[in-house]
């Protein structure tokens, strides 16, 4: 599948957007970035590397694909908020990034199972079938955090965690599969083959597959609904 076009060039964008004159070596690596080419960047401190390169990189990706990642690694946080959330930060009012800034805003502000959902959806696609109705779990691991975060209101949790500490425990391994299967998959894990492998459930992640339609069937009967399994 072919990626999307971006509207603008990363050197127009940057030269006519951003009013940055990139130097020379700044400009090829900027093109190398948006040719796909794993690009590595050496140069000495205060060169330009974060304010010149990555800024305008990250701002360019953000600007042609709002629903894009942008993920930034450092050796040290106060590198990574110094060097390029500040400098990234002086660009929030800028005309052009009002609409976008703010449509990033509102995609940080969506709510907890908006994102739980997102970071479950390539678990779902690659092994549903093992883990179905799982998008049912992780909302109701939601409702559970919520209630001890804040409280359920007037209406109550649908169930008593209290008597069902089972459950809750399920909710946890839930989340914690999740996460961590998401990360490993994007990382090139085959979790369908994973799936399908016969075990001696020695592993957390193997336990959970096992025991996941019998947890399930025990929600989904706490919730009054019907459970569907995995066979």
């Amino acid at each position: 599948m072919d990626s999307p076009k971006a509207r603008l060039g990363i050197l127009e964008f940057t030269e006519s957007v951003l009013g940055i004159r990139p130097y020379p070596w700044q400009r090829t690596t900027l093109c190398h970035i948006e040719a796909g080419h794993p690009t590595a960047l050496t140069a000495c401190n205060g060169a330009g590397k974060t304010s010149t390169v990555l800024v305008a990189a990250a701002l360019w990706c953000l600007f042609n694909w709002p629903l894009a990642r942008v993920i930034v690694t450092s050796a040290s946080w106060s590198q990574l908020k110094k060097q390029f959330f500040d400098t990234i930060r002086t660009w929030q009012r800028h005309p052009l990034f009002r609409f976008h800034l703010n449509a990033l805003g509102r995609m940080g502000k969506s709510n907890l199972k908006q994102k739980i959902r997102h970071r479950a959806q390539p678990l779902i696609e690659a092994a549903g079938k093992r883990f179905p109705e799982l998008v049912t779990v992780t909302d109701e691991a939601v409702n559970c955090r919520n209630h001890y975060v804040h409280g359920s209101g007037s209406k109550g949790p649908r169930f008593d965690y209290s008597d069902n500490l089972d459950t809750v425990f399920f909710f946890t391994d839930t989340l914690e599969f999740v996460f961590a299967a998401s990360d490993l998959i994007e990382a090139g894990w085959d979790v369908k083959a994973w799936s399908e492998l016969m075990t001696t459930m020695s592993h957390p992640f193997a336990q959970y597959r096992i025991n996941y339609d019998f947890h399930l069937k025990k929600l989904k009967a706490l919730l009054g609904q019907t459970a569907t399994t995995s066979s």
